[in-house]
């Protein structure tokens, strides 16, 4: 009888999350204050290489915030309003995993209380209208051991296994940045199993949740395997 009783109550408290989640995304676009919410509360650095790719369709939608590039004097003939431009240039994969450490230090320095690390390579599922409305919603649960995963599908409320696949989005909170980007260069890896590492390190629960998608530019490492199959990169810096 008892067992009986728990099966309703487990069946009553997946639908009542099921009937949560049908509502909150048939009317995911309809929050007026998503966008402030966005800009009261999150940082956005977008990680490119020379601000070609996505970059221009991204500033046409996120308000504004930090840069980090290759080529700092390209990125600023045609600067976008609103973004501040750092340069940390890239001369390999390794060379990556250094530049998405300093991505995660400009996260600790901040004034907002979460980043939005961006590579310049992806494309939002969403409507313009509804980006924020979406990041509100599967980040409202979150507090500062939590990070995003926010190209893998999902629900940002509930906590999942750690992904070392892909680090085109990523929501980081401040106040463990700093605790990341220390881990970055331990581990002599790329960025997304390092950073993925660095997590666990860290003690950083993942979360995920689907907002972007690749849009199939090459990467670095694949630009250099085409035009030199047998290219492998320099071997790794590595940290005491």
């Amino acid at each position: 009888m008892l067992m009986r009783r728990r099966k309703r109550l487990v069946v009553l408290a997946l639908l009542v999350i099921l009937a949560t989640l049908i509502y909150a995304h048939a009317s995911i676009s309809a929050d007026p204050l998503a966008t402030q919410h966005f800009n009261d509360n999150f940082d956005t650095i977008i990680i490119t290489k020379e601000c070609t790719r996505s970059f221009d369709y991204i500033t046409s939608i996120v308000p504004g915030g930090s840069v980090l590039t290759d080529d700092y004097e390209k990125c600023i003939e045609n600067q976008a309003d609103g973004w501040e431009y750092h340069e940390s240039t890239v001369n390999d994969e390794w060379g990556y995993t250094e530049k998405y450490k300093r991505a995660l230090e400009l996260c600790a320095k901040s004034d907002k209380a979460k980043c939005l690390i961006l590579e310049d390579d992806i494309v939002f599922i969403n409507s313009p209208k509804s980006i924020f409305s979406r990041i509100k919603l599967h980040t409202m649960f979150g507090g500062p051991q939590t990070a995003w995963d926010c190209s893998k599908v999902g629900l940002g409320w509930f906590k999942t296994g750690q992904t070392g696949n892909k680090s085109i989005c990523r929501i980081i909170d401040k106040r463990t940045a700093p605790c990341l980007a220390s881990e970055m260069l331990r581990y002599a890896l790329p960025a997304d199993l390092a950073l993925k590492l660095a997590q666990i390190a860290c003690k950083v629960d993942q979360h995920r949740f689907l907002l972007t998608q690749h849009t199939g530019f090459k990467s670095y490492l694949g630009a250099e395997r085409e035009r030199d199959p047998l290219w492998v990169p320099a071997p790794p810096k590595t940290t005491a």
